[in-house]
C-alpha cells in the first residue's frame, strides 16, 4: 500500500477545471496527483484536454478528451495504471517517430545510478486515442534517438570480476506500434535474460 503523500482527486475537480480553462490556447496544471494538460499537445491539428488523477484509492487515472466546438469528447481512459506519486513525472515526445506526440509518465526511480520506469501511451492517430505499450515499463531508462528512430535502454552495474560499473544497452525498433529488439552489447554474458 502507498503512503498517502498527497490529497487524491476526483474526477470531477479535474473535469471543473478543464471546462474552466477551455478557452485558454494552452492551460497546464501540474501536481503528481492531479495533472492536467490542454491544447494541441500532441496533434497540431486536433485540441485535447488530458487529465490524470488519484482517486480515493491512490490509484492513477489517465482519460484524453478531444475538444470539440468548447466540449469535451472522451476518445480514452484508463483506470488504476501503475503510478507512483514519488517518482511522477509526465513528458510529450513522439517516441515511435510517426509525428505525434505521446505520453511518457514515470514510476519509478532508484537511488545513486538512477534507473527509472516508465508508463508508454502511444498516441493512435486514426482512432484520436492512446495504446498503452505494457511492455515499455520492463524497459530501464529509455532513451529515444530520432536520428536512427530507435529506443535505447540501458542499465549501469557491476558484473566483471573487477567490480568496474558497466553499461548494458538494448537497441528496440518500432514496427506497427510495436518495439521489437534489435541488438545488445553487455560485457555481462545473460545479464538481461537473468534481470527479466
Amino acid at each position: 500500500m502507498r503512503a498517502q503523500l498527497y490529497l487524491p482527486h476526483t474526477r470531477k475537480e479535474a473535469i471543473d477545471i478543464v471546462n474552466k480553462n477551455l478557452s485558454k490556447e494552452i492551460f497546464e496544471n501540474y501536481n503528481p496527483d492531479q495533472y492536467i494538460k490542454i491544447g494541441s499537445f500532441i496533434s497540431k491539428s486536433k485540441r485535447h484536454a488530458l487529465i490524470c488523477y488519484l482517486d480515493k484509492k491512490l490509484n492513477y487515472h489517465l482519460e484524453l478528451f478531444e475538444i470539440v466546438k468548447n466540449k469535451l469528447v472522451q476518445k480514452y481512459h484508463i483506470p488504476d495504471f501503475d503510478g507512483n506519486t514519488l517518482y511522477f513525472s509526465i513528458d510529450f515526445q513522439d517516441w515511435n517517430y510517426d509525428g505525434y506526440k505521446d505520453i511518457l509518465i514515470r514510476i519509478s526511480a532508484s537511488n545513486g545510478y538512477t534507473i527509472s520506469h516508465y508508463q508508454l501511451f502511444l498516441y493512435i492517430p486514426q482512432k484520436n486515442s492512446l495504446l498503452l505499450k505494457k511492455q515499455f515499463v520492463k524497459l530501464p531508462n529509455p532513451k529515444r534517438v530520432p536520428t536512427k528512430k530507435i529506443v535505447i535502454s540501458e542499465i549501469y552495474i557491476q558484473c566483471t570480476k573487477d567490480f568496474t560499473i558497466n553499461v548494458c544497452k538494448r537497441r528496440y525498433r518500432w514496427s506497427k506500434n510495436n518495439l521489437y529488439f534489435i541488438d545488445e552489447k553487455c560485457p555481462c554474458k545473460d545479464f538481461w535474460t537473468k534481470a527479466r
